[in-house]
């Protein structure tokens, strides 16, 4: 299962309570996550690989305010056309592309290193070590232009400085000579062609490699261009959306833009797409399945606290909406569980 390290104190911040260790540490349990506190002052959190959603700081804080019953439901932020479009000629071996901008971010240095491990743990588990989907973050004030290509490129014939090297390569040398390349370069090369994306004229990512230096993030960047590669198409566009998502649970004023993609055969769409689910969930169902007895109104009102929207229809049947970060949940049964582990996990009152 993902393990996570993150800072306490920005913990607690982004969930707006003054716990102490041992409260958080017990909540945490409540909500499947084993923790420790490390040496260094960090909490390590052990977080089921089937929630996506808690991978990060951010995501782990909205969890929780459900459970303390600071919020219910789940919010979408402002959504915008940010004037982006992804010509996409299909790199063979890896064809689709999903791409965002997130803006009014908030990136000290404790936050970016928690966004690059928020980046690995998916790459890792819903990536299938960058096989199947891999992402791209760069600052987006230092994106060339609003114009990308998405393409597959001769690997002698490019060359551009990689992420955090002082030296112009060629592709082909970025493969054989770096870190990443020797970890990830046979994964999309294609004979003597690999994946590039561009941005005007100047080659930003070789995914699913490394970044070109020139969009390196830093500390103080507060706005980004997020893009995701692989061989899903699917899931491509749903873990661009969680990550649009999570991030966004830091700042109230943070804003999504969508892009237009537009593949070489005419087919265009939006990303993200941030589709919301719908399920209608019988309470027989829920009390048969579990051995319980609840009323609709209790199990709406525990699915809220878990982060979904309710409404109880006429006919006893609850209608939920399923955000788009919990991509998880794909059965009735995970919402009735979902309701029961929260009727179980229900902190006292006064």
């Amino acid at each position: 299962m993902p393990v996570l390290r993150l800072s306490i104190p920005r913990l607690l911040s982004l969930v707006g309570e003054d716990l102490g260790i041992d409260e958080l540490r017990s909540h945490l349990f409540r909500l499947k996550c084993e923790s420790e506190v490390l040496e260094d002052g960090r909490l390590e959190v052990e977080v089921n690989s089937d929630r996506p959603d808690m991978f990060s700081s951010e995501g782990i804080a909205r969890a929780l305010k459900g459970l303390l019953r600071r919020e219910r439901g789940f919010r979408i932020p402002e959504v915008y056309d940010s004037g982006y479009v992804v010509y996409v000629d299909p790199p063979r071996r890896r064809p689709y592309i999903a791409v965002a901008t997130v803006e009014n971010v908030k990136l000290d240095e404790v936050a970016l290193e928690e966004l690059i491990q928020f980046q690995e743990k998916l790459h890792v588990t819903y990536g299938r070590n960058r096989r199947r989907i891999a992402i791209g973050i760069h600052d987006l004030s230092k994106v060339p232009s609003k114009e990308l290509r998405y393409l597959d490129v001769v690997i002698d014939q490019v060359r551009f400085r990689p992420l955090h090297h002082e030296e112009v390569m060629a592709i082909r040398d970025v493969l054989r000579r770096t870190e990443q390349g020797a970890m990830y370069g046979s994964i999309a090369l294609d004979g003597d062609k690999h994946p590039a994306i561009f941005s005007g004229g100047e080659l930003i990512s070789l995914p699913p490699v490394i970044n070109a230096d020139l969009t390196r993030l830093e500390p103080g960047t507060s706005s980004l261009l997020i893009d995701v590669t692989g061989t899903d198409r699917e899931l491509v566009d749903r873990v661009l959306g969680l990550l649009v998502l999570n991030i966004c649970e830091a700042s109230r004023s943070c804003r999504i833009g969508r892009a237009r993609v537009v593949y070489r055969w005419g087919v265009e769409h939006a990303t993200p797409s941030l589709g919301i689910g719908v399920v209608e969930l019988d309470p027989r169902y829920v009390n048969d399945l579990l051995g319980t007895a609840l009323s609709p109104r209790e199990i709406a009102e525990a699915l809220e606290y878990m982060r979904f929207r309710t409404e109880v229809l006429g006919g006893r049947l609850i209608r939920v909406e399923v955000p788009p970060f919990r991509f998880d949940v794909l059965h009735p049964a995970d919402l009735a569980e979902d309701a029961v582990s929260y009727t179980h996990l229900t902190l006292p009152t006064n």
